[in-house]
């Protein structure tokens, strides 16, 4: 509540560290599961009861927010009044602590895929990410559209056979089941542009396993 006087108490949770399993964040921490606090006031491990008497708190929960198997945080919630368990409220923010951790996640993907475009535009080189189960590109930098004269969404409808007709060389079935790692081994091929003419090109291909 914007009424609630608790400032005080927000003072101290800002100085506070918390060491794995100590306290109410760090027990939610070191277990990964939400935990319920009738009265921290009461609660030996909770290492800010005083303050929290203080300011008239006692009930709190805690959840963690969870990305998969890793733990990226703790939100807790305080009441004025002793609250006893609630086990569907538990379930409830068990779920949003999950949704929040895939949000979270979400967004660390889009910011490194906001620099790997950054840094693969800069580079003068050809660089092609492509699907070899189906041959597709999945993306392209700025200096291949150039190159062979494709928007990026006209190049990404594309399939390796219309910009190298000699991909037959290349051992995609290999590379599929894993029986064989290109790494960085150059070899020479012929490129097609979109108007129809072809080029002589070195080409360095990776595989990389996701």
């Amino acid at each position: 509540s914007p009424a609630a006087n608790v400032d005080e108490f927000l003072t101290v949770c800002r100085k506070k560290t918390f060491a794995h399993g100590e306290g109410l964040l760090g027990r939610v921490w070191a277990a990964g599961e939400p935990t319920w606090a009738p009265d921290v006031t009461r609660d030996e491990n909770f290492h800010r009861e005083q303050a929290a008497a203080e300011c008239g708190l006692h009930g709190a929960v805690a959840f963690p927010i969870i990305c998969g198997r890793q733990i990226l945080g703790v939100i807790e919630f305080f009441s004025h009044h002793i609250e006893q368990p609630d086990k569907q409220f538990l379930a409830m923010m068990t779920s949003i602590g999950s949704q929040i951790g895939q949000f979270i996640e979400k967004k660390r993907v889009e910011e490194g895929l906001r620099l790997f475009r950054a840094l693969i535009d800069r580079t003068m080189d050809v660089i092609e990410v492509i699907d070899p189960e189906t041959g597709r590109f999945i993306d392209v930098n700025e200096t291949a559209c150039a190159v062979h004269g494709y928007s990026r969404e006209e190049y990404l409808s594309l399939r390796v056979p219309d910009i190298d007709p000699s991909t037959g060389s290349i051992p995609w079935e290999e590379l599929i089941e894993g029986r064989k790692q290109i790494g960085s081994q150059t070899f020479e091929s012929e490129h097609r542009r979109k108007d129809g003419s072809t080029f002589p090109v070195e080409a360095s291909l990776n595989f990389i396993r996701l």
